[in-house]
């Protein structure tokens, strides 16, 4: 079977007439048609290579390997281990003979060492391409945020980085971790993609990485607090109280949850009765593993923790019919998750890994309810704009962008005398009195917003007239239910009608977000 290949793998040819592609990797770009390649420890100095001499090792999967099955006369690639004086490299090669599961192979280079036995391993087919193609060749830097330094140095960075370069078609992704960047090598389209992927990638990579620093000074806190307890008979012990209520928990069907948790961790469980059923009951851990020990009580420590929670994170909390804290309960394997509105608390109860995981998880989503909330406040200021000018149906029509609050609702229609303003609290309503200040429509008017803008004008043209009798300006005061609000400090007086300076407002929260 072929090895596997890194990242930035190529096989190099170095002389045109040789059937032989030493193993290599790519450095950078040199022009738009040669690659600077170095070897395995040094044992080439690194080079040029015209890009049409270097290749991409083949990606066979174990389907491919399974159905390879060489036969005598058939020609095949066979692996040369490197030496002091060469890298490691495939040579064209046939089949002469088989023999108790060895490959008789005649190497096509001729030579002292023309010929070659081999395992079925050290073989893969002929590959197919022959040399990279050099159109439009090109190299990118794709940055990466600070916070990754760390990690994308780490196999499962690298690993990562591999397999975007192999979905996106990439020649070569570079990485410079004191950055941290990435450089990409390849045609326009593999670029474009690649960046695609990397995006993705580093928006959940970020996320990762901020859960685990989180859940990291837990378990450090953690530690800090534990008591080892020396158990008869055994190096290591340790003993909890736990709820009477998770006992059968712990327990499982038949006992198998706690000989399924002896089994995995070598310890030996003990399960005290107590005085009372329903008081606290002790459960000792014995075991000659100390990180054992602390494993198993990890695991049948039910604990309860509440977050704090300011009542206007509720609906960020919940989700869409609960399915954010549902989904986070599942994730972390609690036993339940409780909105505790009365105490304005988050309340969670697990096995102790379970509530750390839990806690990790909605401190992070809580970190992203100011910007949200900000975002909404922003889509406010301009949901009130457009109902001065007359625009009622905006927050239906916009009521799409917040997609994740159960409990929010797009504001502004209402039912029964005073319109919506029963239902949007004083801010709004204030500004409902304002536009029938601003518009001359009186409550009938407001009721009926769906009426053309003929039957509004019509209104408009009713107050002014009962205005023109004497009366007008007791009109919005014989509305019942509204009041007529107070100017801003910035308000000035034109004709008769406050005008409001919601404009500037807007515009500079807009400055600020951005």
């Amino acid at each position: 079977m072929a090895p596997t290949t890194s990242l930035g793998s190529v096989e190099v040819q170095k002389d045109g007439r040789a059937q032989m592609w030493y193993s290599g990797q790519i450095q950078e770009l040199v022009g738009s048609s040669e690659l600077m390649i170095s070897f395995e420890a040094g044992v080439w100095p690194s080079a040029r290579y015209a890009a049409s001499s270097v290749r991409k090792p083949p990606k066979l999967s174990p389907a491919d390997l399974e159905k390879f099955n060489p036969r005598q006369g058939d020609t095949v690639e066979v692996r040369i281990h490197s030496t002091s004086h060469a890298p490691a490299a495939w040579e064209l090669a046939a089949v002469k003979n088989i023999k108790h599961g060895f490959y008789f192979m005649a190497l096509s280079n001729g030579g002292a060492e023309a010929e070659a036995i081999v395992e079925k391993d050290q073989l893969r087919p002929v590959t197919a391409h022959q040399g990279l193609a050099v159109e439009s060749m090109t190299q990118e830097i794709f940055k990466l945020p600070p916070s990754l330094q760390s990690w994308v140095t780490t196999d499962d960075a690298i690993g990562c980085f591999s397999h975007i370069e192999d979905q996106s078609g990439l020649i070569h992704m570079q990485v410079l971790p004191a950055k941290p960047t990435l450089k990409l090598i390849g045609d326009p389209k593999a670029l474009v993609r690649a960046k695609m992927l990397l995006e993705v990638h580093v928006k959940h990579q970020a996320q990762i990485q901020n859960f685990q620093d989180v859940r990291e000074k837990r378990l450090k806190a953690l530690e800090t607090k534990r008591n080892r307890i020396e158990g008869s008979g055994y190096k290591h012990s340790v003993e909890i109280q736990v709820d009477a209520s998770f006992i059968p928990r712990i327990i499982g069907k038949g006992g198998e949850a706690i000989r399924a948790l002896q089994d995995r961790w070598d310890v030996n469980v003990r399960i005290m009765d107590g005085d009372n059923p329903d008081d606290d009951r002790a459960i000792r851990i014995f075991g000659n593993n100390a990180e054992n020990v602390e494993q198993a009580r990890a695991e049948v420590e039910f604990v309860e923790e509440v977050l704090p929670l300011d009542a206007s994170m509720y609906s960020w909390i919940l989700g869409r019919g609960g399915k954010t804290i549902q989904g986070f309960r599942d994730s972390a394997g609690l036993v339940f998750a409780k909105l505790d509105r009365d105490g304005e608390q988050l309340q969670l109860c697990g096995s102790r890994n379970s509530v750390q995981d839990a806690v990790a998880m909605f401190e992070t989503h809580i970190m992203y309810y100011p910007v949200f909330h900000q975002m909404d406040e922003e889509m406010e200021q301009i949901f009130g704009e457009l109902e001065e000018y007359g625009d009622w149906d905006a927050r239906y029509e916009w009521g799409c962008y917040r997609d994740e609050e159960e409990d929010w609702q797009p504001q502004g229609k209402g039912k029964g005398k005073g319109g919506d303003a029963g239902k949007r609290g004083p801010k709004d309503a204030q500004s409902r009195d304002r536009k029938i200040v601003e518009s001359g429509k009186g409550e009938k008017g407001s009721k009926d917003k769906g009426r053309s803008e003929k039957g509004r004008k019509s209104d408009a043209d009713s107050w002014r007239n009962t205005e023109a009798r004497g009366i007008g300006k007791g009109a919005p005061e014989a509305t019942e239910g509204f009041r007529l609000p107070k100017a801003p400090k910035d308000s000035t007086s034109k004709g008769g009608t406050e005008q409001w300076s919601g404009h500037a407002t807007l515009r500079g929260a807009a400055l600020h977000m951005h």
